[in-house]
């Protein structure tokens, strides 16, 4: 790592108020991912069948 990188970094770091922005992007990754995962056609698909093979399985046993 050169000193130059460093000096970068730290005048970055200086110039930003770190935890707001780290806040920010954790934020803004949750909902990312939440949009991915409600978003994902076959996430869903994937729920919707294992929640019907469930469903078969305990009537199955319960007779």
């Amino acid at each position: 790592m050169s000193s130059r990188n460093d000096k970068i970094i730290n005048s970055v770091l200086n110039s930003y108020d770190f935890e707001r922005v780290s806040d920010l992007t954790k934020e803004q990754f949750a909902e990312i991912l939440s949009k991915i995962f409600n978003d994902s056609p076959t996430d869903r698909d994937l729920t919707r069948k294992s929640s019907e093979s469930d469903h078969h399985h305990r009537h199955r046993h319960r007779h």
